[in-house]
């Protein structure tokens, strides 16, 4: 096998998107309550054997697609279930996408340009979490990503080269069972809006798009499993995943995730840090200079088009724009001609993005009252001298005019304040996690739940929780949390064993067990 030809920087950079994506995912538990359920899933799929119908405590589970259960469950059976291979294959996702980025940009700009911009990407606080989650975005994100580059590959051809085309289906399809059909949606969009405005030699043949190969692909990889679920579940999955799981969730806000229309690029622009700072140039570019070239028209195109579809959601997360991140990294590619910046430019993106780590450190030591989750933290201060003094190292480069010292400096800087962040601080805030707090208490013994739980038991515990009933008579050791049991009292006496605030959430958890009415 022969390896690329690449600098010395190129593989260490490699090296770099390997520790980045894949060490210390298991430094704190599977506990959020979406990765809980989906870790979880996955766990009862391997169990039961059944790879139709996903589900979470023994009960059907809508939320989405299979493709990230499949691949969880790969890890879990091929190694153990805990939290790192939990974790495996998001990180996998993370290290593809990275590593796919850096060859299509050098592919079309060179390899200095695609060593900046990938270091730019990994830098990012929310791009490394969304590939530290055992959750179904990864996937969506690289696939969509895989898939809209294999396009830009065909049109680049000429739409000759149709391996290209039928690469791109298959992504899709891969996309499409990772969240349904928000994928071919944005993908389409697109596609529509390049098929408008690009210049005449690089327009899409409809025609052309629709191969019959490339149909086939699409449909081989998504139908079965799809048509199997309706079929197995009389319709009910497919009802409540479209219309409750998507159309609701555009049409008004879901668990209180609502937000200004502005608020999603809020998030891109925070989320992207540093990178989102230095697009700002992309702004004088003219529009037919955009078109020129079918990367970086897609790459923009895709970006507002995501944009602007969730701005108009009614509900709004973190996670809805993450998908455009890849395509920012390609832009800022593009853009990657730091001597022709103009100095107010250049002052404000190195300016604005070296205050974030400073500012993380001046807050670890204010008095202002924090949440009793970050309780403790503040000993690992210490450790932000680190990104600090990079951070002020880029601020003197730049003054100096060292454009790409100053950029090195910067990206390193946010490196080291990612690594303090997922190997310190949320360790730390991990340690008053009441699943993990409690252990003692519930280690090895049958659990049952009443009302509502945390859904993190099911995954740390390797069972499903059974609903307690009053008829049962037992005395077994039930979970719950104190809003359940003000809405709904349990009907015997009681001791209670164990209670805990949740983690960033207004309940506490409780672990209660059945005592006689003599006791």
């Amino acid at each position: 096998m022969k390896f690329p030809s690449l600098s010395p920087a190129s593989w260490i950079l490699f090296i770099l998107i390997l520790w980045v994506f894949v060490f210390g995912n298991d430094n704190w538990d599977v506990y959020i309550l979406d990765e809980a359920k989906n870790a979880e899933a996955a766990r009862e799929m391997l169990q039961t054997k059944d790879w139709i119908v996903p589900r979470f405590n023994g009960e059907l589970r809508y939320d989405k697609p299979p493709l990230h259960y499949y691949f969880i469950a790969l890890s879990f059976w091929f190694f153990e279930v805990n939290s790192f291979t939990a974790r495996l294959f998001p990180a996998a996702m993370g290290c593809l996408l990275a590593f796919s980025v850096f060859f299509k940009i050098k592919s079309r700009m060179g390899e200095r340009k695609a060593f900046w911009s990938t270091l730019l990407f990994i830098s990012s606080l929310h791009v490394q979490l969304q590939f530290k989650l055992s959750v179904p975005d990864p996937f969506l994100i690289c696939f969509l990503a895989l898939s809209i580059f294999s396009f830009e590959s065909w049109i680049k051809s000429e739409m000759q080269a149709k391996k290209h085309l039928r690469w791109a289906c298959f992504f899709l399809a891969f996309a499409t069972m990772s969240k349904g059909p928000i994928a071919p949606l944005l993908l389409a969009a697109t596609l529509v809006t390049y098929l408008l405005l690009a210049p005449n030699r690089f327009k899409i043949s409809w025609l052309r798009i629709f191969e019959p190969y490339s149909i086939v692909i699409f449909l081989v990889v998504t139908l079965p499993w799809y048509i199997a679920i309706s079929w197995v579940t009389e319709g009910a999955w497919l009802q409540e995943f479209i219309f409750h799981h998507n159309l609701n969730r555009f049409s008004k806000p879901m668990e209180g995730h609502g937000g200004p229309f502005y608020l999603i690029l809020l998030m891109v622009i925070v989320g992207f840090l540093p990178g989102s700072l230095f697009l700002i140039r992309i702004f004088s570019y003219r529009l037919k200079d955009l078109l020129k070239d079918p990367l970086l028209a897609l790459s923009c195109i895709f970006t507002l088009v995501t944009m602007v579809f969730f701005s108009l959601s009614s509900t709004k997360l973190p996670n809805y724009a993450a998908p455009v991140y890849p395509f920012l990294a390609v832009i800022f590619a593009y853009t990657l001609d730091v001597r022709g910046i103009n100095s107010w430019t250049r002052y404000f993106s190195f300016g604005l993005a070296a205050i974030v780590p400073i500012a993380a450190f001046g807050l670890t030591f204010t008095k202002l009252p924090i949440l009793p989750e970050l309780e403790g933290i503040e000993k690992y201060s210490f450790f932000l001298i680190s990104p600090v003094g990079l951070a002020i190292i880029s601020l003197v480069a730049i003054s100096f005019k060292k454009n790409f010292t100053s950029l090195f400096a910067l990206c390193l800087s946010f490196l080291a304040l990612n690594f303090i962040v997922f190997h310190f601080y949320i360790p730390a805030i991990n340690e008053h996690n009441p699943v993990r707090v409690s252990r003692d208490i519930w280690a090895g013994k049958k659990l049952y739940y009443w009302g509502e739980f945390n859904p993190a038991f099911p995954f740390a515990t390797q069972q499903i929780l059974l609903e307690w009933e009053v008829e049962s008579g037992n005395q077994d050791l039930i979970v719950t949390t104190d809003r359940a049991l003000k809405q709904n009292p349990l009907p015997v006496p009681y001791q209670v064993l164990f209670q805990s605030k949740d983690l960033f959430e207004k309940t506490e958890t409780m672990i209660i067990q059945p005592t006689s009415a003599e006791e």
